[in-house]
């Protein structure tokens, strides 16, 4: 078989074509994988400065917390060093707890016959 100059033009041309085709594909995957990087570097940067509804809710109630210990210190500071200590709620005599015990079971005793 005899080679045409023809034959050969066409078979460089393909050659080009297929050199531009690839280096085309590789522009064209690198654009993509800069368009992905560029979207993720924005996503992080967003999530960094909007932080989600949890990370809201824990730092109020963070903020909450340290502004009712800064009070409380506050008042416990405030108050006069010669105030009489609390009055601690005291213990019914033990008679009276049986006794109020007691009755508390007849009234349950009562409500279930009355159903």
């Amino acid at each position: 078989l005899e080679v045409t100059p023809q034959a050969e033009q066409a078979q460089a041309q393909q050659q080009q074509l297929g050199m531009e085709f690839a280096l085309q594909q590789r522009e064209w995957q690198n654009y993509q994988r800069q368009q992905y990087l560029d979207q993720l570097r924005l996503w992080r940067d967003f999530q960094s400065t909007h932080p989600t509804p949890m990370e809201t809710f824990l730092r109020q109630q963070s903020h909450q917390r340290a502004l009712a210990e800064a009070q409380a210190s506050k008042l416990e500071a405030a108050r006069p060093a010669a105030a009489p200590a609390t009055v601690t709620a005291q213990a019914p005599p033990p008679v009276l707890r049986e006794e109020e015990e007691e009755r508390a079971w007849t009234r349950v005793k009562e409500t279930v016959a009355a159903l």
